[in-house]
């Protein structure tokens, strides 16, 4: 779908289709719904990726400018809460640092995600810490802070 947006240096500015957004935000709903299947089938690697990006990406919706209109706004917390039901159980085994980073960037940018997700990520950060980059670690970094939590492998960085 086209959201709207330039197309060039001398384009037009246009205005985002907010219709076409909640419906897209309903279809993702229903997919994340129908996800877990998707980890019993072997795609729990993909499935990370999925879900961190999407934690990325509504977190930054959530920060556009003009902001969404309520009717928008009202279809991101049952997403968040199944981005993190559903990425809770997969983050030890299926979470390479790039996605672990940018899930808890998305959670922590949008001001969503309990404490014990923030947890899970920390200690699949910690048994990671050779894997992580410069890059991961400032994310994992900002992350916790915005949260106001603390965890162990903070003090190996």
């Amino acid at each position: 779908p086209n959201f709207g947006g330039s197309r060039g240096p001398h384009a037009k500015p246009q205005t985002l289709d907010w219709t076409k957004l909640a419906r897209l935000l309903e279809l993702l709903d229903q997919a994340l719904s129908q996800a877990q299947a998707r980890v019993d089938e072997g795609g729990g690697q993909d499935l990370s990726r999925q879900l961190a990006s999407t934690a990325w990406a509504l977190a930054s919706l959530r920060r556009w400018q003009p902001p969404p209109p309520p009717e928008v706004l009202k279809l991101m917390p049952p997403l968040f809460t199944h981005i993190e039901d559903t990425a809770t159980p997969l983050i030890h085994d299926w979470f390479e640092p790039h996605n672990l980073s940018l899930l808890a960037w998305g959670m922590a940018r949008a001001g969503v995600g309990a404490s014990s997700l923030f947890k899970n990520i920390g200690d699949a950060a910690l048994r990671q810490m050779e894997r992580l980059g410069p890059k991961e670690l400032a994310n994992l970094s900002w992350a916790f802070a915005t949260a106001k939590l603390k965890h162990d492998f903070l003090n190996h960085i």
